[in-house]
């Protein structure tokens, strides 16, 4: 009997902790304080389930964990830089071709103002088109830039073209040195009239060397001038000069050095200048100025 009463108190008492629909049984505070505690852990035990279950669901599921520090990369310092392209303009040097811009270039500064007849290795025959009359003149090519070497009409002949290395076809260009210096008279005819009877006389000839003709050169930029020689020919002189009148720019400082090794001043135009220029050869010995009439 105390076994069934037992019984039926128990039972009793377990209904009346369930409740019914109508009166819930209160919240246990007991039960429900460490409740913090249970859902950390089964998270975690659930965590650890599903990542060693299925790889996609833990992928979900499971905590990301931090991102890691990215690793800098030496990709940018390893790269060559990018060539340079070769498809830049730049200056174009003189190539030395015996072309009529050629010599134009290399000469007057611009192309199109030389015509050119022929060439011969560094050596061609030419003319200015455009200026009066369209003077003819022979240039020389030197280390790949051409120069004004001679105008035809100059007091040049053949043989000095060719002895600073003209080719024939265009040295014969020039007259030959005997056709351009008239030679003198022979003086080997037996004489016309009789020998003197009086006694030659007795002074001494003079010790001073007769003076030489007066050399002429004409300037650009002043005419006519009188060349004071030194160790030089007229023909010498002129050729010299031409070719730095030819090629240079009027300085009084800067002097311009011809092919064959003069330095040459070629004087600015000055009302009241008394030469036009000068030059010096390359031993130091020759030289001639241009002085004004």
């Amino acid at each position: 009997m105390r076994r069934l009463l037992g019984a039926a108190a128990l039972c009793a008492l377990l209904l009346s902790g369930c409740g019914d629909a109508d009166n819930p049984a209160p919240s246990d505070p007991v039960t429900s304080a460490p409740a913090d505690v249970a859902p950390t852990t089964a998270v975690a035990d659930t965590d650890r389930v599903t990542a060693t279950a299925t790889p996609d669901t833990a992928e979900v599921t499971s905590t990301p964990a931090a991102p890691a520090e990215p690793t800098p990369t030496t990709a940018a310092a390893t790269t060559p830089a990018p060539a340079p392209t070769s498809g830049a303009p730049g200056p174009a040097p003189s190539t030395g071709a015996c072309t009529g811009d050629q010599l134009s270039q290399d000469i007057l500064g611009f192309p199109g103002g030389v015509h050119v007849y022929f060439c011969d290795g560094d050596w061609a025959f030419a003319s200015y088109p455009d200026a009066p009359g369209a003077p003819e003149f022979i240039a020389q090519r030197v280390d790949g830039r051409w120069f004004h070497a001679v105008a035809i009409g100059d007091p040049v002949c053949s043989e000095d073209l060719a002895a600073r290395g003209a080719p024939p076809s265009i040295a014969k260009l020039l007259p030959r040195c005997d056709e351009l210096t008239p030679t003198a008279p022979p003086t080997t005819a037996p004489p016309t009239t009789a020998p003197p009877t009086t006694a030659p006389p007795t002074t001494a000839p003079p010790t001073t060397a007769p003076p030489q003709p007066a050399c002429v050169i004409n300037t650009n930029l002043y005419g006519d001038t009188h060349a004071e020689l030194i160790g030089v020919t007229c023909v010498e002189a002129t050729a010299e000069w031409e070719l730095a009148e030819a090629n240079a720019e009027p300085s009084w400082t800067i002097p311009w050095i011809t092919p064959t090794g003069w330095e040459c001043y070629v004087t600015p135009f000055d009302p009241e200048s008394a030469a036009a220029g000068a030059c010096y050869g390359p031993d130091g010995h020759a030289y001639f100025t241009l002085y004004l009439p």
